[in-house]
């Protein structure tokens, strides 16, 4: 009785050495040359783009950020050490804020 499904291919011994010597022969070898050349070049891609940000607006847009939600507020963000300390500084009257005079309008 023959196999049937996908373990007929089992059964054929120059069917099964055909396929090894297609795995290690030069088509794989070339195939993990191009998927190496493929990954280097992902590498330098990402590497370019991570070092290409502009890092002096980045900063700039930090310390505006930093500006107005720590010196600004009513709490500095250095004096919250505890759980309760987020929550004064969370709570405390944004009336007073910076942010809020200038998204409010007042």
């Amino acid at each position: 009785m023959a196999a049937t499904g996908g373990l007929a291919i089992l059964v054929d011994e120059k069917r099964v050495n055909e396929l090894l010597q297609q795995k290690s022969g030069i088509k794989a070898l070339l195939r993990s040359a191009f998927n190496t050349i493929l990954f280097v070049c992902f590498l330098l891609l990402f590497t370019s783009l991570a070092l290409s940000e502009p890092r002096n607006k980045m900063r700039a847009f930090e310390g505006f950020l930093r500006k107005r939600f720590d010196e600004a507020s009513p709490v500095r963000l250095e004096e919250v050490q505890s759980v309760d300390g987020f929550w004064r500084y969370f709570n405390e009257p944004w009336e007073h804020h910076a942010l809020i005079k200038i998204f409010v309008g007042i």
